[in-house]
């Protein structure tokens, strides 16, 4: 009988070569350790009289929330110059594609910085570095950052719908992220609903922490419906000290919206206890749509490879029913169908 380990290590064999979709990645928490090290060599040349992170700051493995953006924070430093952005956009993708991921949708939240680069050049070069290259099928998604203002939400969601009359096949989407314990979701709502009205696609950061009353909210709204959902870790009437009742889980099954499952990072981030413990299983049994994605790879010292790796053995599937989840995630992409249809042939 094998073990666990070599079965995870079959499964890890086999999910390296298999054709993948991510539809949940962060740029600045994607960033790899020998991107850090070319980012703070850039870094330094372009600007010798700043400071930068340590090693140690940002490769400490997180034990929670508070952790993993707290290493966020360090490596977004780095990524302060336009040139800077695109050698990490750029890194990021080659590293997708060397994992054969074969289509990528990449969120950032746009930044500016004073005397070095504006939001629309922040954006600008992500743009330009999905459009150099030719080993990895990619798009973007425009971040808002809860942590901020509703009026800065509204400025970002602007800043998308003009960049998409420019990159129709790039820009394809909003992304509400940030931490999910400040602020309130609906106070972006009508920022999100202004996107979808436009033609941008939504994936909400959703139930990654306990509030019902936002689940709740969310789940009755009379208009607005998200396109994708990321996370749902506490959507789950299983368990009553972090579950919802049973009437909002079937509320969630009704919905059947994709929903973004990031394993390492739920587990890394304590809001799982334990692979083992984790809520894909429940997905799977109510044939919920769902994509197994990285979230942040860096932060979190994953791979898609792995990820899918984790998700194989967890719903101990055989090869074939593993590239035929794969394979159902191209449904879910923000891109078009053409797109769409040229991931098939992939597949």
């Amino acid at each position: 009988m094998k073990s666990l380990k070599s079965k995870y290590q079959m499964a890890a064999q086999f999910c390296k070569i298999l054709p993948k979709i991510e539809l949940h990645a962060h740029l600045n928490g994607s960033l790899s350790v020998p991107t850090i090290a070319k980012l703070v060599r850039l870094h330094k040349q372009s600007y010798p009289q700043e400071e930068v992170p340590s090693a140690t700051e940002i490769f400490n493995d997180p034990k929670g929330f508070d952790d993993g953006y707290a290493i966020f924070k360090c490596a977004q430093a780095l990524v302060d110059h336009p040139e800077a952005v695109k050698l990490a956009a750029r890194s990021v993708l080659r590293e997708f594609a060397e994992d054969n991921v074969k289509y990528v949708e990449l969120r950032s939240t746009p930044r500016d910085c004073p005397g070095k680069m504006t939001k629309r050049e922040y954006l600008l070069a992500i743009i330009e570095a999905i459009e150099d290259q030719s080993d990895i099928k990619a798009a973007l998604l425009v971040s808002i950052d809860r942590r901020k203002s509703v009026e800065e939400a509204d400025e970002n969601v602007e800043l998308a719908l003009s960049l998409k009359k420019e990159f129709p096949t790039v820009v394809v989407g909003i992304d509400l992220s940030g931490d999910a314990r400040v602020n309130q979701l609906q106070d972006y709502i009508g920022a999100l609903q202004k996107a979808q009205d436009q033609d941008l696609k939504v994936s909400l950061h959703f139930a990654e922490v306990k509030n019902d009353k936002e689940i709740e909210f969310v789940l009755n709204h009379c208009s607005f419906k998200p396109d994708r959902v990321g996370h749902c870790t506490f959507i789950h009437h299983s368990t009553a000290a972090v579950g919802m009742s049973e009437s909002i889980w079937k509320k969630f099954c009704d919905w059947n919206i994709p929903s973004e499952i990031c394993l390492t990072s739920n587990v890394k981030c304590r809001s799982v206890e334990s692979y083992q413990s984790h809520h894909l299983p429940m997905w799977y049994k109510e044939k919920l749509p769902f994509a197994i994605c990285t979230d942040d790879k860096g932060v979190f010292n994953c791979s898609s490879s792995e990820e899918y790796a984790q998700a194989m053995q967890l719903l101990e599937l055989n090869q074939e029913e593993m590239l035929l989840l794969s394979k159902k995630s191209i449904e879910y992409i923000f891109a078009d169908d053409n797109v769409k249809e040229t991931l098939r042939s992939e597949f």
